[in-house]
């Protein structure tokens, strides 16, 4: 891969696994939508993952077509 190249291997918060594979992180790969956010918010009774990805990147405009999804994971 060119430089820069972030990928996500493990994300573990306690004893829940959040993502458990390479997922590239502001990188396009294989037209999948990109990875450009990834929040964790834990409180005692779970916690909350705001994932935002973008359609594509162009020079000058940057990233676009973003969408963003909140996914709640109870905490064991």
């Amino acid at each position: 891969m060119g430089g820069g190249y972030v990928a996500i291997d493990k994300l573990w918060v306690g004893e829940v696994s959040l993502i458990g594979y390479g997922e590239p992180f502001n990188w396009s790969c294989n037209n999948k939508p990109i990875l450009v956010k990834f929040v964790v918010h834990e409180t005692e009774s779970q916690i909350s993952l705001e994932t935002c990805t973008a359609e594509s990147w162009e020079w000058g405009i940057g990233f676009f077509g973003i969408k963003c999804t909140s996914e709640r994971v109870p905490v064991r």
